[in-house]
């Protein structure tokens, strides 16, 4: 029989608090400060997994934000949305385009006017090698320390974004019991699309 599961929550943060923005990252704390004028809303989202972890954030202003991942996991970030590229570590990141941050690294972002919407997957550096070694029959090149990007194509960014909208949103269909073949699929369709690169 399945155990009751709970890997999904969805949090609102509505008019800027910068103590409630801490720790929008899984076991991170990024500081993070509101550059523009007006409502700032933003919309939290967070996907756990046995082996890994899925956090999403959409903010209707820019931010600045600079922090350090965990100890331990590395983590693949990107803006699933943005009008124009991100600053991200001195270079100017579009949209898709998947930054790799060895473990405990530090970022520091500033997105374009516009809405946004970013996305950051912590996970073991064993358990991304093992999923790619499975799909596509070797290791993925991670940096050992600092941070890399690479511009994928059209096909591969759409693809990932495409992985992260519909697992949040088929998690946040949820309801009641939530069954380990549910989170299974969800963790499936997240590391496939993660490994592929």
């Amino acid at each position: 029989m399945d155990e009751p599961m709970a890997p999904y929550s969805r949090f609102v943060v509505d008019g800027f608090d910068a103590d409630a923005l801490l720790g929008v990252v899984r076991d991170t704390r990024f500081e993070q400060r509101l550059l523009a004028a007006g409502h700032f809303r933003a919309c939290l989202q967070r996907l756990v997994f046995p082996e890994f972890s899925l956090d999403s954030g959409a903010y209707t202003l820019p931010i600045f934000a600079s922090g350090s991942f965990g100890q331990g996991l590395v983590a693949l970030a990107m803006a699933v949305s943005c009008e124009q590229p991100m600053w991200a570590n001195g270079r100017w990141i579009p949209a898709g385009q998947v930054m790799v941050f060895a473990e405990d690294s530090e970022l520091n972002v500033r997105p374009s006017p516009g809405g946004w919407q970013w996305a950051v997957l912590l996970i073991p550096r064993e358990v991304l090698q093992r999923e790619a070694v499975a799909r596509i029959g070797r290791e993925l090149r991670l940096p050992r320390s600092g941070w890399c990007s690479r511009p994928a194509a059209p096909a591969e960014a759409y693809g990932l974004r495409y992985g992260v909208f519909k697992a949040l949103d088929a998690a946040a269909s949820w309801t009641g019991v939530v069954t380990s073949e549910q989170v299974a699929a969800q963790s499936a369709l997240l590391l496939g699309r993660s490994s592929m690169r």
